[in-house]
């Protein structure tokens, strides 16, 4: 009854995430939501302690935890490209990127990029671009 109501729970918030979220966040997520399920589900089950006086399900489900949050952590925060003011910028300004930049023009946006830079273009832009992109 409990772990069926705490799936339910954690299918929402997963439904929820997976609309923001990419997918690798999101299954750090489902490891880090059923591993506190799993967690306290274990106090309700009468079972002998395995290792630090948890049992060997709650062990994994820590194990479980630990390994979402670490997900989380690499896909969320540690891999973002680095932000510029060109994403900052309104429609219809001009942004000039140079030197090992990433570049995210919206909407009637002119960019020029130079020298390694990554150019995402969306709708009506004009992106010129030199060197290696």
């Amino acid at each position: 009854m409990y772990e069926a109501l705490a799936a339910v729970l954690i299918a929402a918030v997963l439904w929820a995430l997976g609309r923001r979220w990419n997918p690798a966040a999101v299954f750090g997520a489902y490891l880090a939501l059923s591993g506190i399920s799993r967690f306290l589900v274990e106090f309700l089950r009468i079972n002998e302690p395995a290792l630090f006086g948890l049992t060997q399900p709650q062990f994994w489900a820590l194990v479980s935890l630990i390994a979402g949050v670490v997900l989380i952590v690499r896909t969320q925060y540690l891999n973002r490209p680095p932000r510029i003011a060109a994403e900052r910028l309104g429609a219809g300004d001009a942004v000039t990127a140079r030197s090992n930049d990433a570049v995210t023009a919206r909407s009637n946006d002119a960019v020029t990029a130079r020298s390694n830079d990554a150019v995402t273009a969306r709708s009506n832009d004009a992106v010129t671009a030199r060197s290696t992109i």
